[in-house]
């Protein structure tokens, strides 16, 4: 799961011209959206700012080097998507199109440039900052973490005992009141819906469907019947869960807030406004500084729900509840509110955007064993979905990477090449000394017993025992003239057909029974 296509920047491209163009009355917005623009599209929007002719396509291709087409159209995909560049009829009357800056986006990022205004300014508050740097980062990363041990305890269906994780808070709390953890994994797909995976307030053909749906989930290769196996599948972690959770904190963050906008546009009934204004709310929250406190009284209702909200995922820290203050009056951006617009991974900012930026804890052998130095439940019962837990001590956890283990991380959706680059990208920094931070023979192994499981197939089918050797011959070569034939058994009179072509080879069956009854009555 990469972190490209995951950010807020990129939800931008989802929503129709009248909402990004609201959108880009906020200057951090504008300045957001430039950010996380390739190079050469950041190049060509200020080129073009203060342009307030159109300019004609063919101008703009003589811009790029020779040989760099591909790098120009990805750039005018990019400007053009987000709202930045508009297409407009050729100013010469040529047929070709020509381009300007957007009315919104120009406004804003003429006013960033020329009249940079503070992302703070009117939420000021005379408070002592209440945490320094590293309990700040500490806050963010423990709330995070406990939002994901909530998703891994879907992980292993049937024992989530111990695992369960509380993220409401205390009694009275006012966090957590739509960001509610469980539903945004639901909507992201990383959790099977249960009524989706069994059926529920479904007629017989959706149900189908649905089964059909949850055999694609779990892989063709260890697809699950009916019933029994369903119901132990609702709830569980999807493909997209595990992955989720082998990524880096950009990309999690980013996929749960996207959920998040879109769930609050749905409740409020699509309105472009609420949609815009949280939008816009999000990024200025990108802008303002880390550790600074800010007014939580001098926003909007809305946005101040919003705040409270996104305390719950550590994004936020609010005022402590107290006699003086029985609801929190400011609130405190944490490293996370930082990377809320960055469009790249933490790793592409240095590894300082986010909670993420931790050193490696994993030390891979030759002899498969793993070694994990941590004391967080969340970064074992990650670890423990592609490796056999040996023994744990107060700081360390050993493991074995083995056949069954990681046969059983694909089993669940995880891929061999996602293993392996968690493996690198968690190596403990002693390991990166090494010239390879994982042991080759390790991670070819780990894709070996991958494709091991792809040397059986599994497809699902209907078995026919028929009458006599010309009607068996006669289905047989009906399905094989269909791409629909598996098996068949001419002595035994067996003939296995795809479960999609079961139907017409039923009605096949009865047609040819019909034939011969008729052609008896007539002898």
């Amino acid at each position: 799961m990469a972190a490209a296509g995951l950010d807020l920047t990129d939800f931008l491209r989802t929503l129709d011209a009248g909402r990004r163009e609201a959108l880009y009355a906020s200057e951090f917005v504008a300045v957001a959206v430039l950010r996380s623009l390739p190079p050469l599209a950041k190049q060509y929007a200020l080129r073009l700012l203060y342009v307030d002719e159109p300019v004609p396509l063919r101008a703009l291709r003589a811009w790029g080097a020779s040989g760099a087409e591909s790098a120009h159209d990805a750039a005018m995909r990019a400007l053009v998507s987000l709202g930045v560049l508009r297409r407009v009829p050729d100013p010469a009357g040529g047929s070709e199109a020509a381009f300007k800056v957007g009315d919104g986006a120009r406004a804003a990022l003429r006013a960033a440039l020329e009249r940079p205004s503070d992302a703070g300014d009117g939420l000021g508050i005379e408070v002592d900052a209440p945490l320094k740097d590293a309990e700040l980062r500490a806050y963010a990363a423990e709330c995070w973490q406990e939002l994901l041990m909530r998703l891994a305890s879907h992980g292993r269906p049937g024992d989530r005992s111990g695992m369960e994780v509380d993220l409401d808070g205390d009694e009275g709390s006012a966090a957590a009141l739509a960001f509610d953890p469980e539903k945004l994994f639901s909507r992201a797909g990383l959790v099977r819906d249960k009524a989706l995976v069994m059926g529920e307030g479904m007629g017989e053909d959706e149900a189908e469907a649905a089964a059909e749906r949850a055999e694609a989930e779990f892989d063709g290769h260890a697809g699950i019947p009916t019933g029994a196996a369903r119901a132990a599948a609702a709830g569980t972690l999807t493909r997209k869960g595990y992955a989720f959770l082998l990524a880096d904190e950009f990309t999690q963050l980013s996929v749960l807030l996207r959920e998040y906008v879109a769930g609050v546009s749905q409740a409020g009934g699509g309105a472009q406004e609420g949609t815009a204004a949280l939008l816009g709310f999000l990024f200025r929250l990108a802008f303002l500084k880390v550790g600074e406190v800010y007014s939580l009284g001098a926003l909007p209702a809305a946005q101040q729900v919003a705040v409270m909200e996104l305390a719950s995922a550590g994004i936020v820290y609010l005022e402590p509840a107290s006699r003086v203050a029985p609801s929190p009056r400011w609130f405190v951006p944490t490293h996370l509110a930082a990377s809320l617009a960055a469009g790249l991974s933490h790793e592409a900012h240095g590894g300082s955007a986010g909670v993420g930026a931790t050193e490696g804890d994993l030390i891979v052998e030759t002899n498969f064993r793993l070694y994990c130095y941590t004391s967080s439940d969340l970064r074992v019962a990650i670890v423990s979905l592609f490796v056999k837990p040996l023994y744990r001590l107060p700081n360390l956890f050993v493991g074995l990477v083995s056949r069954d283990s990681v046969t059983d991380a694909c089993t669940r959706g995880v891929s061999a090449e996602q293993i392996v680059a968690h493996m690198r990208d968690r190596a403990h920094w002693r390991a990166r000394q090494r010239a390879v931070a994982v042991p080759e023979t390790v991670a070819d192994q780990i894709r070996l017993w991958e494709a091991q499981r792809y040397r059986v197939a599994m497809t699902r089918a209907t078995l026919f025992t028929l009458a006599d050797d010309d009607m068996t011959a006669a289905v047989a070569a009906a399905a094989r003239q269909r791409g629909a034939l598996l098996h068949e058994r001419l002595s035994e009179r067996l003939v296995v057909v795809r479960h999609e072509a079961a139907h017409d080879m039923k009605a096949l069956v009865k047609r040819l029974k019909k034939q011969r009854e008729l052609a008896a009555d007539k002898g």
